[in-house]
């Protein structure tokens, strides 16, 4: 799934996502380049939470390997 989006920055949110192996880079774009803001690698939870108040993705997450 290299190179793949989970989500993108304003994507409704609504999984939650379990990193099983590789890591995840999660983004901001700034003057169209993509600005890694931290990695999510094995065993991290990233998405929408039970207790969250978001309704869509304030950062775009792609998977890198």
């Amino acid at each position: 799934m290299t190179g793949e989006f989970l989500f993108r920055r304003e994507d409704p949110l609504k999984d939650m996502f379990v990193i099983l192996d590789g890591h995840v880079d999660i983004t901001l774009e700034q003057n169209g380049q993509p600005k890694q803001l931290y990695v999510l690698r094995k065993g991290d939870i990233t998405g929408l939470l039970p207790f969250s108040r978001l309704t869509t993705a304030p950062l775009s997450s792609s998977s890198a390997s």
